[in-house]
């Protein structure tokens, strides 16, 4: 089965994988399934563990679910409820608890009180590709048209930052904006300033790890970079590791998963 998310909550670990259920891992190792679906599991794109431990699960032609950590069904929101499409591409919970949907036609927000949707359309933002929360609490739209940022007010208007091309990923660390683009990884700064600190083009995701190493995945190997005086310094992290990575996360041993 192909694991969307690792999940550790104490010592349980779930794996939500991407047609196969959500599984539980007994303490001799072995998986165990949990969900109630069965044959009827859609095809999970993308998945998050909720601050109140609600696993959303974000689909391909079904829209989004909500289960426990036990596998039983919350809720679902598809097309029909009000979401835009049915394809999802990314999620995010805001610090108020609700949802936000990155679709492959714009961004829905499903309230953690109610059904409320707001739609930012596909022909304002473009199909969009990924959605993050800055520290200081500014919601950032990655898509095929570039970068935008969500204006803080009652209007839910857009603003186009620039950068025309592709992004893929969005990613703050130690207060630097990382912005993995078509064309390279940039640094996007209060100023609204693009720096590119690689040259090298489909960057997902990157992490801090335990021993200060900032590694990024993209859609060849694994990168390091490691910042100098007066500039960003990439290099090759795993040697001889070129197959595409979407997510990283380090488990309690150190391990790079």
């Amino acid at each position: 089965a192909y694991v969307q998310n690792v999940i550790e909550v104490g010592e349980d670990r779930y794996y939500v994988t991407a047609d196969s259920g959500i599984l539980k891992q007994s303490p001799d190792g072995t998986n165990v399934r949990v969900d109630s679906f069965k044959h009827n599991w859609p095809m999970v794109n993308c998945c998050l563990i909720c601050k109140d431990s609600t696993i959303i699960c974000g689909t391909i032609g079904d829209g989004v679910m909500a289960f426990d950590m036990e596998g039983n069904f919350k809720w679902h929101v598809d097309k029909a409820a009000g979401l835009q499409n049915n394809d999802v591409m990314a999620l995010m919970e805001d610090v108020d608890g609700n949802i936000w949907v990155a679709l492959d036609r714009g961004v829905s927000v499903i309230y953690k009180d109610g059904p409320s949707l707001i739609p930012v359309p596909e022909d304002v933002v473009g199909k969009v590709t990924s959605v993050f929360m800055t520290s200081d609490k500014h919601i950032l739209i990655g898509s095929n048209n570039g970068l935008y940022k969500m204006i803080p007010d009652n209007s839910h208007r857009v603003e186009f930052l620039g950068l025309k091309q592709k992004v893929w990923s969005i990613s703050e660390i130690d207060g630097n904006l990382f912005i993995g683009g078509n064309s390279g990884t940039m640094i996007y700064d209060n100023f609204g300033k693009f720096t590119k600190i690689s040259d090298v083009g489909g960057g997902t995701d990157i992490l801090r790890l335990r021993n200060g190493d900032l590694v990024q995945a993209t859609f060849a190997p694994i990168y390091s970079f490691k910042r100098n005086s007066s500039s960003w310094e990439q290099e090759i992290y795993i040697k001889n590791f070129y197959v595409p990575a979407l997510n990283l996360l380090e488990d309690h041993l150190g391990n790079l998963w």
